[in-house]
């Protein structure tokens, strides 16, 4: 990626593809403050400090001279709403980020891939949007988002691509962010998934558009990035920010998670150092997932950051289970905390 560093260049303004998880949810506080990040670097691990930070310095000029002016959401036609990430929080995290929020909705008539294409394209001439960025940090359902902007006259950038996990989880906890967990599949979670699962995720990302899993999907209306919703929210992942993947799996019945699951350890847990050395690191060994999640383990959504105006409380709520997935289910409406 190229950028334009001098002085006197015009600020390009930038959205960024948004499903409020912990991967855009980086992007978006990497541009508004980069500099909290550099200074976080002098506390991480000595054996590690050196590589880090030349690669954050890397990933930030990518990124200089973009201007964050929006946030954006593609939210699949008629779809359920996303269990993962839903639509009532990222609106308030939007406020609390104090940006204005667009919802544009993607339809797969004639394709996804069109439909993110003309979204794309408006961004540019209704909005003036001169760059994209999204969370991705691999190529989820060959290159769907860089395809969708081809032609738009919008640059696509990810800032976090191919991200080394650690990294990206102490950029969540330098910008004291609290990512919920907010959706678990819990095949991920078994002994058997150990051999394979790169190839399985890889599978799923050629196959089908980012983002169809049950957790992006079935909820129903988040999105930014990822396969089976390629078009709505967020496919392997975390949040892809803007395929359709994550929208499949909506409206299947319900029902509480058993007991014996591993997703009882994980859901609805905030993603701390300790959770992550304490059930995270045992089930990379244990079972080969992703620590980040992003062959779609588990799902996330912020509820706080250094950024924010004030936290978000996340309302009552539940356990269910759908299929594979487990999920918060709502029973009291989310809500900006009084500060």
């Amino acid at each position: 990626m190229t950028s334009d560093n001098s002085a006197d260049a015009k600020p390009r303004k930038t959205a960024v593809s948004f499903t409020g998880g912990k991967d855009s949810m980086t992007v978006v506080n990497l541009l508004r403050d980069a500099y909290i990040a550099l200074e976080a670097s002098s506390s991480w691990p000595e054996d590690a400090r050196e590589a880090w930070t030349a690669d954050l310095r890397s990933r930030l000029d990518s990124v200089a001279g973009c201007e964050l002016a929006l946030l954006v959401t593609f939210v699949p036609v008629g779809a359920a709403p996303f269990k993962a990430h839903p639509l009532e929080i990222v609106k308030l995290q939007a406020a609390a980020l104090g940006l204005p929020h667009l919802v544009m909705e993607v339809s797969a008539a004639p394709t996804f891939l069109d439909s993110y294409r003309d979204n794309i394209s408006r961004l540019r001439s209704e909005h003036g949007v001169e760059v994209l960025a999204t969370g991705d940090m691999l190529d989820v359902c060959s290159s769907f988002m860089p395809r969708a902007a081809a032609g738009t006259g919008v640059q696509l950038l990810s800032p976090l691509w191919d991200i080394g996990r650690r990294l990206l989880l102490e950029l969540v906890w330098a910008y004291g962010m609290e990512p919920v967990i907010t959706c678990v599949n819990v095949t991920k979670f078994r002994v058997q998934q150990k051999e394979g699962a790169e190839e399985q995720g890889q599978g799923q990302a050629q196959g089908q558009p980012e983002g169809t899993d049950a957790c992006g999907a079935a909820a129903g209306s988040a999105g930014a990035s990822s396969a089976g919703q390629a078009a709505a929210a967020g496919a392997p992942g975390d949040d892809k920010s803007g395929t359709p993947e994550a929208q499949a799996g909506a409206g299947a019945g319900a029902g509480a998670a058993s007991e014996d699951d591993y997703s009882g350890r994980l859901l609805g847990q905030r993603l701390t150092r300790q959770l992550h050395a304490a059930e995270l690191l045992p089930a990379v060994e244990r079972f080969g997932v992703d620590e980040a999640g992003e062959w779609g383990e588990y799902h996330t959504m912020v509820l706080a950051s250094r950024l924010f105006a004030a936290p978000l409380a996340l309302g009552a709520h539940s356990p269910q289970r759908e299929g594979d997935y487990a999920y918060l289910a709502h029973t009291a409406p989310p809500q900006l905390q009084q500060q």
